[in-house]
């Protein structure tokens, strides 16, 4: 992705955030952002020589996003942040399997990378207790 997305990555969060409650971030907070702050977004984003940022198409429409970046601090550069959004309509379609894959072959080029982080949230009202074993 590049600025000439910048649009389209503010359009598909907005629906991400719709569908997503678990999302630090609002729709109405990323139809508020203006192109010029999402362009420096993406200009940051890929100029982090240890990180990445990938959009995926589909007919012209940009339907899911992964971001990666290593952490700033030395004791923390080994790791990594992952972030992923898929427009619930392309969700459980293989899409984000996909998405890691290209971004595996492209952060195994990254030096003294360690560690991969990704936090998963769900939907679904699952109480916690019956995930936990007794």
């Amino acid at each position: 992705l590049n600025a000439e997305n910048a649009q389209y990555i503010l359009e598909t969060m907005a629906q991400v955030a719709e569908t997503s409650p678990f999302l630090l971030r609002s729709a109405d907070d990323f139809r508020k952002t203006s192109i010029e702050d999402e362009v420096k977004w993406i200009e940051n984003a890929n100029s982090n020589p240890r990180g990445v940022l990938i959009g995926t198409f589909y007919n012209e429409k940009l339907i899911g996003i992964i971001d990666f970046g290593s952490f700033k601090n030395p004791k923390m550069s080994h790791r990594g942040n992952i972030g992923i959004s898929i427009l619930e309509e392309y969700r459980g379609d293989g899409i984000g399997s996909c998405m890691f894959e290209v971004l595996l072959e492209i952060v195994k080029e990254i030096s003294d990378l360690e560690t991969l982080e990704l936090t998963v949230m769900d939907c679904k009202k699952i109480p916690l207790r019956s995930q936990l074993k007794q």
